[in-house]
């Protein structure tokens, strides 16, 4: 059986060993920056540091990404702030900034699990589950996605809301933290369920205060056996109940048949937290029939219930669901390390779960299954390919391409290929004017989902330019309509990857234009 007390000095050990893992997992073994987002942040931080300021920004909101063209901006700067205080080319600069959110998601989790259950192995066990999680390390691997500092940041807010300290302080830090958290990615809107249980426990304990009270005075044994009566547990496993099979009835957020997407939802989670995941289940049972719970027991609880729906979404669940499921898998973990009793059993038991755990991350973290495992990360080609067009493509040159992994190519010229790859670089590169986004912007009414999770203001539909480029792809270089859609973008050169749609043009282009850069993949006229 393990002893419950740690010495300081293993403490230091463990965690110290804990950051060398972290920064281990992390060290890629691909060449080049992972994902989709990534690029697109990529660009975005390269414009801040040639500009020297944020050209999305037409107004308040769009610092938030709250308003049409706009992107949440915290990790653009961030990752600009980085790159011009060192120096560094923007892909070492993301390389270092997942390294530092890594070893940062630690820390996050640590307070997050000492604000819940003031333990030292229970916090290490629940930092060690966070930290290594597919869920947190493919978001924090060689990727500029805001997810990633979303995700890290994201167990704060427990903190902030269990920590015992003043009330205006309090309501000081979380509030400014919101605004933090908004300025990094829209996910910061679940941050509401877990203030609004806050208020529910409150709102509790002042009941239950005002019952004993009124109790004591009246000495009324009826109300006495009254609130004695009253099973929490049993009302307790009622919503919980509910809330897992309501929107599978209801099918909300559910897509297709509702059973296979029960099954899609248990990989998908598995997948993002691990082996482990087996453990949550006897994690959940035990703090439900906990006999002594506090506060704090009851906030894990009751958050859990408001987030338990939200799991269903494809798009937000299997990322929101992973501090609360790592919770009750560290429950369930560290009781089992007390129940076995045989020393040789326990180390086994530690040895198989942690390398088990750490062999399936790893896994995930440098390879990928199916299609995705084709285009998840950019090949040398188009890399060199950037490479030679910030050497020899003049900056600031507006191009026409037929997609591919050209919005890649895009990031690594530092901007000497420029096209409209998305909304807010329509505007960084000057396709759209300011004028033009204001004419483009239409607001949600405040009665929709839209208003408060994707923001007041939207891009009209149909003014994309990219749906201008796909219309173009249909023409003859030579065709007037293409010779005007050249003028009127100031377009100086084609980039076309070979891996990518041809459309009529490409061939066109081949025929009448000088061949520039053949780079295998990636291909460049003059026009």
């Amino acid at each position: 059986m393990l002893k419950n007390e740690i010495s300081q000095r293993k403490k230091v050990i463990f965690f110290m060993l804990l950051i060398i893992l972290n920064i281990i997992l992390r060290i890629p073994s691909i060449p080049h920056e992972i994902g989709n987002d990534s690029y697109q942040i990529h660009a975005l931080a390269n414009s801040i540091s040639e500009s020297g300021t944020a050209r999305w920004w037409v107004n308040s909101l769009s610092a938030f990404g709250l308003y049409s063209y706009s992107y949440a901006s915290a990790v653009p700067f961030f990752l600009s702030g980085i790159s011009q205080l060192s120096n560094l080319d923007m892909e070492k600069v993301i390389l270092l900034y997942c390294m530092i959110l890594g070893v940062f998601s630690i820390f996050t989790a640590y307070l997050m699990a000492g604000a819940l259950y003031d333990n030292v192995l229970f916090k290490y066990i629940f930092a060690f589950f966070f930290s290594t999680s597919q869920g947190i390390l493919q978001f924090t691997s060689f990727d500029a996605s805001t997810r990633g500092m979303f995700m890290v940041m994201f167990p704060l807010i427990f903190y902030f809301l269990l920590k015992e300290d003043r009330l205006w302080r309090k309501s000081t830090f979380i509030i400014i933290f919101l605004v933090y958290l908004r300025s990094v990615h829209n996910f910061s809107y679940f941050a509401l369920p877990l203030i609004f249980t806050m208020i529910i426990i409150y709102l509790g304990l002042k009941i239950k205060t005002i019952t004993k009270k009124e109790i004591k005075i009246t000495i009324n044994s009826e109300k006495l056996d009254l609130l004695k009566k009253v099973n929490f547990i049993h009302i307790y496993i009622f919503l919980l109940l509910f809330t897992i099979l309501a929107p599978f009835f209801m099918k909300l957020f559910v897509v297709g048949s509702r059973y296979q997407y029960l099954i899609v939802i248990f990989i998908t989670t598995a997948r993002y937290v691990g082996p482990a995941i087996f453990f949550a289940l006897g994690g959940l049972i035990y703090s439900i029939y906990k006999k002594e719970k506090g506060s704090d027991n009851w906030f894990i609880l009751i958050s859990t219930l408001f987030f338990i729906p939200i799991s269903y979404s494809s798009t937000y669940g299997k990322f929101i669901i992973i501090p609360f499921v790592i919770f009750f898998i560290a429950i369930a973990f560290k009781n089992s390390l007390f129940i076995i009793s045989s020393k040789k059993l326990n180390t086994l038991f530690i040895i198989s779960i942690v390398m088990s755990s750490i062999l399936f991350s790893s896994y995930y973290n440098h390879y990928r299954t199916g299609d995705s495992q084709q285009n998840w990360y950019m090949d040398e080609k188009t890399n060199q390919s950037g490479i030679w067009a910030r050497s020899y493509i003049p900056q600031n040159s507006h191009v026409f391409t037929t997609i591919g992994s050209i919005w890649r190519m895009l990031a690594i010229s530092n901007g000497h290929i420029e096209f409209p790859s998305l909304p807010p670089l329509e505007l960084v590169y000057g396709f759209v004017n300011e004028a033009e986004v204001l004419n483009n912007t239409l607001g949600n009414s405040y009665t929709s989902l839209d208003y408060y999770f994707e923001g007041p203001y939207y891009q009209q539909g149909g003014t994309s330019k990219l749906g201008e480029y796909e219309w173009v792809m249909n023409f003859d270089i030579k065709d007037r309509r293409i010779q005007n859609f050249i003028e009127k973008y100031d377009i100086k050169y084609v980039v076309y990857d070979v891996r990518s749609r041809r459309g009529k043009i490409i061939g066109s282009v081949e025929e009448n234009n000088d061949l520039i850069y053949d780079g295998d993949r990636i291909k460049i006229w003059s026009v």
